[in-house]
């Protein structure tokens, strides 16, 4: 019976690690794009400047949306890299090889 829970147990802490993960990599995927949206609205309003139709006060905002997008791309990205550590414990991945991949 303790056999039984035990493994019931591991098999619910799998799932939920995998599912952690897959809503992680949704959101990394949401923010990605975001984020070269900004680097573009950053650019297009570099030319605007430099064609005289935006003051250089306006790209103030843009640049403001480009760091807000990075840092929600980072953080989405940080995220999934502590779901996926928390799948390879689950599964029972030895901890020392993701150190090793690391230092490669």
């Amino acid at each position: 019976m303790e056999i039984q829970q035990v493994r019931e147990l591991i098999a619910s802490e799998v799932v939920r690690a995998y599912q952690r993960v897959q809503l992680r990599q949704r959101h990394v995927d949401v923010t990605r794009p975001r984020v070269a949206s900004a680097q573009q609205a950053v650019k297009l309003n570099l030319e605007s400047i430099r064609g005289g139709a935006l003051r250089p006060m306006e790209i103030q905002q843009a640049i403001g949306a480009l760091a807000s997008s990075r840092t929600q791309y980072l953080d989405a990205v940080i995220d999934c890299n502590v779901a996926q550590f928390q799948m390879l414990r689950a599964i029972g991945q030895p901890t020392e090889i993701v150190t090793h991949a690391r230092e490669v």
